[in-house]
């Protein structure tokens, strides 16, 4: 029907993943692959997960650059230099038309006190942002070379022609809402977690419930 609802999980939201007991959820595709990956989100959304699309490092250079670079606003100066991970951030605030290669710092950049919460936003945005430029009807004609981009970058159990299907309503009509797992910043021993509140997150099903079976 034209809407979308975008849930984004942090990624060190502590879990209990099936098999591999607590710890971070980005640990579950190393436990057990995309699987267990797709069972730790349907343990911890309760939503049943019907695929999944796992993209590579190159994904967003290459999607970003295949829609002609993507208009987004920097909030802050975000400088960054990690030689033996060769990602280099050099990005002065403003809204501006990045590159692939400065979208990959753009949504990479932790070294703020919000960390991977606000890479969580910073991604928000640029899917929003992808959305509305593609829409254009000036950019149409980017939309074979987007699907193109993302299939050569992806892993996944969908066939070329859903997900061909899913970018191309995706890119061109449907309003996207995103949302965000609730909870709070917290520590396991000396690790770093996402607490996640998990009567805010039933709570935040519900009332998306509610108004999807309203309209």
């Amino acid at each position: 029907d034209g809407r979308v609802n975008m849930l984004s999980i942090p990624r060190d939201s502590w879990v209990n993943l099936p098999k591999a007991g607590w710890g971070k959820i980005n640990g579950a595709n190393v436990h057990g692959g995309p699987e267990l990956l797709m069972r730790a989100v349907q343990d911890l959304t309760g939503l049943p997960v019907d695929g999944y699309a796992l993209l590579s490092l190159n994904a967003v250079p290459a999607l970003t650059d295949a829609a002609g670079g993507v208009t987004v606003d920097v909030g802050q100066a975000m400088k960054y230099d990690d030689n033996a991970g060769k990602l280099h951030i050099d990005l002065k605030p403003g809204r501006q038309r990045l590159s692939g290669e400065q979208m990959v710092g753009f949504l990479r950049f932790r070294h703020d006190n919000l960390g991977d919460i606000g890479r969580i936003a910073r991604q928000q945005q640029f899917v929003g942002a992808l959305g509305a430029q593609v829409r254009s009807p000036l950019n149409v004609w980017r939309l074979p070379l987007m699907v193109a981009a993302v299939d050569r970058n992806m892993k996944s159990n969908l066939t070329r022609a859903q997900v061909a299907a899913l970018m191309g309503a995706g890119l061109s009509g449907v309003k996207i809402k995103t949302h965000q797992v609730p909870g709070t910043f917290g520590y396991r021993g000396a690790a770093s977690v996402w607490e996640v509140d998990r009567a805010a997150l039933g709570a935040l099903r519900a009332d998306v419930a509610r108004l999807e079976a309203s309209r």
